[in-house]
C-alpha cells in the first residue's frame, strides 16, 4: 500500500486549511455575538481536523502516522452538538454556555472509551489493524459511523425546530440583524442537511472508497460558503447591524408615543 495524493486529497486538504484559517479568524473578532462566533469557530476547526484525518486515511499516509488512526470519529461526534449550540446562540437572546452543555460530549467520551484498547496498542499493531481496515472497515468502525450520522441528523432536527420557533418570534420584529441571521441559518441548515443526506446515501449503498470523499467535498463547500457569507454580509459575524436595529426600535417607540411620524420629521 503506497501512500499517494490525488485530486480528492488536495481539495480536501485545501478545505481543511481554509476551515482552520476561518476558525481562528472568527476567534479574533471582538464585535457581534462573540459566543456564537466562538462556537462556530470550534465547529469549523473540528470539521477541518476531521477532514484532514479522513484525507490521511484515504491517501494511506495514515500508515506513516498510525497513532492518528480512529481519532476522526471522536472529532465528528463534537460537530453536531457544536452546530446546534451555534443555532441556539444566534436565536436565543439570553443564551449562555452553561455546565449542562457538557452533556453533549457524552457520545464522544463513550467513543473514546470504546476505542481506548486500540489507542493503547503499539505502532506496529496499529499498522496491522490499519492494513486490514483499509481493505474494508471493521464492524466497530461501521457502528461508530452510523452513530455519528444518526447523531448529526438528530441535532439537525433540533436545530430546524429552533429555527422555526425563532422565525415565529421575529415575524413582527424590526431587527434587521435578526432577519439576516435567520436567512443565514436557513441557508446553512439546507447545505448541512444535503451534506449528511449524501453521507447517509453513500453509507447505505456501500459505495467505493473514493465516494466517501463526496461528503467531505460538500463540507469544504460549506466552509467556503461560511467564508463567502462573512465577506458579503460581515454583520453576520461582527453584528454591525445591531446598533442600527436598536435605533430603529427606539425610533419606532418614540413615534408611537408622539403625533409625529418619520415622514414629518424628514420634512
Amino acid at each position: 500500500m503506497q501512500p499517494s495524493f490525488d485530486l480528492f486529497s488536495v481539495l480536501m486538504l485545501i478545505g481543511a486549511a481554509h476551515g482552520i484559517l476561518l476558525g481562528f479568524t472568527l476567534l479574533s473578532i471582538r464585535r457581534g455575538n462573540r459566543t456564537a462566533n466562538r462556537i462556530l469557530a470550534l465547529a469549523l476547526i473540528f470539521f477541518a481536523l476531521a477532514m484532514a484525518l479522513h484525507t490521511l486515511v484515504y491517501s494511506k499516509y495514515i500508515l506513516r502516522a498510525p497513532h492518528l488512526f480512529k481519532i476522526e470519529p471522536v472529532v465528528m461526534l463534537f460537530i453536531g452538538p457544536l452546530f446546534h449550540l451555534y443555532v441556539k446562540a444566534l436565536t436565543e437572546r439570553e443564551f449562555k454556555l452553561e455546565g449542562k452543555a457538557l452533556l453533549h460530549t457524552i457520545p464522544a467520551i463513550l467513543c473514546v472509551i470504546s476505542l481506548t484498547p486500540f489507542y493503547l496498542l503499539p505502532a506496529n499493531e496499529k499498522i496491522r489493524h490499519l492494513e486490514i481496515d483499509l481493505q474494508g472497515p471493521c464492524k466497530h468502525c461501521l457502528i461508530i459511523t452510523w452513530v455519528a450520522i444518526a447523531q448529526m441528523f438528530a441535532y439537525l432536527i433540533f436545530s430546524i425546530r429552533e429555527l422555526i420557533l425563532h422565525a415565529r418570534r421575529i415575524k413582527e420584529s424590526c431587527s434587521s440583524i435578526e432577519k439576516i441571521n435567520l436567512k443565514w441559518l436557513q441557508r446553512l441548515l439546507v447545505v448541512f442537511v444535503l451534506t449528511w443526506i449524501i453521507a447517509l446515501g453513500i453509507q447505505v449503498l456501500a459505495a467505493k472508497p473514493a465516494a466517501s470523499n463526496y461528503p467531505w467535498l460538500a463540507v469544504a463547500m460549506v466552509i467556503f460558503l461560511i467564508g463567502y457569507s462573512g465577506l458579503r454580509q460581515p454583520e453576520i459575524f461582527s453584528g454591525a447591524g445591531e446598533a442600527k436595529s436598536a435605533n430603529e426600535i427606539a425610533l419606532k417607540k418614540k413615534y408611537e408615543k408622539s403625533t409625529l411620524t418619520a415622514e414629518k420629521v424628514r420634512v
